[in-house]
């Protein structure tokens, strides 16, 4: 059995995409928007809330009831070039704002 990829690096933008990058080099998009009409995905409707999403070796997931194990993210991501994710990087700072943004709405501190 091949080891599969590690999660390395997860970055969440507004239009509901991760850029997800792997242990093997490679970058992949993950376009979350079909899957926010399913009711498990919901809550992540909530851009501020979806941008709070965090990793581990071989899962995204937003809290205990919200995840993407690698499998699923292999099967529905598309690769993408470093220049792709470079050329995102702009948005990288919009992004900042909204998560400080939701913070802030939700009375939780922020570092």
């Amino acid at each position: 059995m091949l080891d599969k990829p590690k999660i390395i690096k997860v970055l969440a933008f507004h239009d509901y995409l991760l850029h997800i990058q792997l242990s093997d080099n490679r970058w992949l998009r993950l376009d979350m928007k079909n899957f926010l009409q399913y009711p498990a995905y919901r809550k992540l409707e909530n851009i501020g809330y979806f941008c709070l999403v965090k990793y581990d070796d071989d899962l995204l997931y937003w809290d205990n009831m919200h995840d993407m194990h690698i499998d699923q993210i292999l099967h529905f991501s598309t690769p993408i070039t470093k220049q792709e994710v470079a050329e995102a990087a702009p948005f990288i700072s919009v992004q900042k704002k909204i998560f400080r943004d939701f913070i802030a709405n939700e009375g939780w501190e922020y570092e």
